[in-house]
């Protein structure tokens, strides 16, 4: 809880996960298999940062790469997510209350949660908002959600993408 993270350009995070116990009647549980970040200020990620096959729908509840709460987050060009997963909300990022920031040619594939296969955003306090904005030509395909939003669910705040994205072959 609290501080910020400052991390370099080209770093992959790969099958990193969770432990410990999930409740899927009150959904509670771990969250973020690559990261977590909690009640901190902003928090930076380079330029053509990996995340692939973090989390896991039997062990981490929010969040499969990243779950953040209450912290701002700017993620570089060409950050890729793809097999992430979670239980819950996000298969690659869940975001409540956190303004995230992602750069050019993002690309998310192969995602999957129960809500927002790629993209979990929630906004639930007045004191702040929950804002995702994504740059241009992004690439959201194969995210899956068995609930609602197969690339992205937003409950509240704003959901930005930029011109050229294309958003094929995702289910919920």
């Amino acid at each position: 809880n609290g501080g910020s993270v400052n991390i370099g350009s080209n770093v992959i995070f790969q099958n990193n996960t969770t432990k410990g116990e999930m409740d899927t009647v009150n959904w509670q549980g771990n969250a973020g298999g690559a990261l977590a970040l909690q009640n901190g200020s902003k928090s930076v990620i380079g330029d053509a940062v990996k995340f692939e096959s973090n989390g896991g729908k039997e062990n981490t509840m929010s969040g499969g790469a990243i779950y953040l709460s209450r912290n701002d987050l700017q993620i570089g060009n060409d950050a890729a997510f793809s097999s992430n997963s979670s239980a819950g909300q996000g298969g690659a990022i869940y975001s409540g209350d956190s303004n995230v920031t992602i750069g050019n040619g993002a690309v998310f594939e192969n995602n999957e949660s129960r809500t927002g296969g790629a993209i979990y955003n929630y906004g639930s306090t007045n004191d702040r908002t929950s804002n995702i904005n994504i740059g241009d030509n992004a690439t959201f395909s194969g995210n899956t959600a068995s609930n609602n939003g197969g690339a992205a669910a937003n409950y509240s705040g704003e959901f930005n993408v930029g011109s050229g994205a294309e958003f094929s072959g995702n289910t919920a």
